[in-house]
């Protein structure tokens, strides 16, 4: 049985958002003892760029011959700007220097951001279903991080300057979201991937250079090896291509409140590695995240069978 688009997307939004949740653990592993986190955004967009100039290139697509109309360009560029640069910069930094439960706690203002900017920008219209849902996914997320220590929080030289970049870096992928959708929903997803990437790889090189030269190459063990190579395939290449194909079916702001989900992961996640336990808290907040993400997609559906 063939999945509906809209059952896919979902699918894609999950796993996008499991990857990110593994993501808070993974990309402490190489930094910044082997390399330094803007060397390693410069590796995940070059990574990036050549995955989809490559995927584009081979894919068999009756819009492959699209090409980017002029008056475009400047949206595309302030994608390439909010999506990759500033959000990759401001991630990773902010990883760097807090620790990774506390960037999940941050990264879950990412929706309410995206529905705000929404609102004045896609003219996406505030139901109650949508606020309840974005509330409890709010609160099941807080509960579900505050309730644990993190092991480290030793690794943390400056929380909260790093939390002042996750939350900077949440705001710009909340803009991203909202300012790409007009142009995902016009041109082929490999085509959009391939030039937003490219934009900010030439945004990132003069931060990254440098950091990338200066890292322990000849020193790093297969640990260090798979971590980086998860970050370049999985969380560089995969992620945004699920959410570029989601966000084709799928309102921006709902595509948003996945990132309430990533807390859930990011914590099972440090379960499995004995860094935390399961606990009644952590099991209710995992359930008001998902009804969060149920009542906030299912709005139109709701609204149908009321009337």
């Amino acid at each position: 049985m063939r999945l509906s688009k809209v059952v896919t997307a979902h699918i894609l939004l999950l796993l996008a958002n499991l990857i990110y949740g593994v993501n808070y653990t993974v990309s402490k592993i190489p930094m910044p003892e082997y390399i330094k986190p803007l060397g390693l955004v410069l590796l995940r967009c070059i990574a990036a760029v050549v995955f989809f100039w490559i995927l584009h290139y081979f894919i068999k697509s009756p819009s492959k011959k699209q090409k980017i109309e002029s008056k475009d360009w400047a949206r595309l560029v302030l994608a390439g700007l909010f999506g990759i640069a500033i959000n990759q910069i401001l991630f990773f930094k902010g990883l760097e220097l807090s620790q990774p439960i506390s960037a999940s706690i941050i990264m879950t203002s990412t929706p309410i951001a995206v529905l705000i900017v929404a609102l004045f920008i896609a003219k996406e219209r505030l139901t109650w279903n949508k606020a309840i849902g974005l509330f409890l996914g709010l609160v099941g997320a807080l509960a579900l991080i505050l309730s644990g220590d993190s092991r480290a929080s030793s690794y943390a030289p400056n929380p909260t300057l790093g939390n002042i970049m996750i939350f900077i870096n949440a705001l710009s992928y909340a803009i991203y979201l909202v300012i790409s959708k007009k142009l995902i929903e016009k041109y082929d997803n490999m085509l959009f991937m391939k030039w937003v990437f490219s934009i900010g790889l030439f945004m990132v090189l003069p931060f990254g250079f440098n950091e990338v030269i200066d890292a322990r190459w000849s020193e790093m063990n297969t640990e260090i090896w798979l971590s980086i190579g998860f970050i370049l395939i999985f969380v560089s290449c995969l992620t945004y291509y699920f959410t570029t194909v989601s966000l084709n079916v799928l309102p921006s702001s709902t595509v948003g409140i996945y990132i309430y989900a990533q807390p859930v992961f990011a914590v099972l996640t440090a379960i499995i590695l004995g860094a935390d336990s399961l606990d009644l808290v952590k099991v209710v907040s995992a359930l008001m995240i998902f009804v969060g993400v149920y009542l906030v997609s299912n709005t139109k559906k709701l609204k149908t069978k009321a009337t």
